[in-house]
């Protein structure tokens, strides 16, 4: 695998410009899995807009994806 950090993914999300922390990649250069550091409402405790339009493209693009809490 090849581990890339802050690099842009939009070829593989239909011209959107995305810098996830991490992205994973096969060594044929297919997009295996984006992780990112996330936020969440303090109150309401879901994901932050930002963060649910980020989980709405990876999801329309069949990309695995996880968010990890900001704490």
């Amino acid at each position: 695998v090849i581990i890339k950090t802050n690099k842009s993914i939009k070829d593989f999300l239909g011209n959107i410009d995305r810098r996830p922390d991490v992205s994973v990649f096969d060594l044929e250069g297919n997009l295996l899995k984006i992780y990112e550091a996330a936020r969440k409402n303090k109150v309401t405790q879901n994901w932050v807009k930002r963060e649910l339009a980020k989980e709405v493209q990876y999801i329309k693009h069949n990309i695995l994806y996880e968010f990890m809490e900001v704490r």
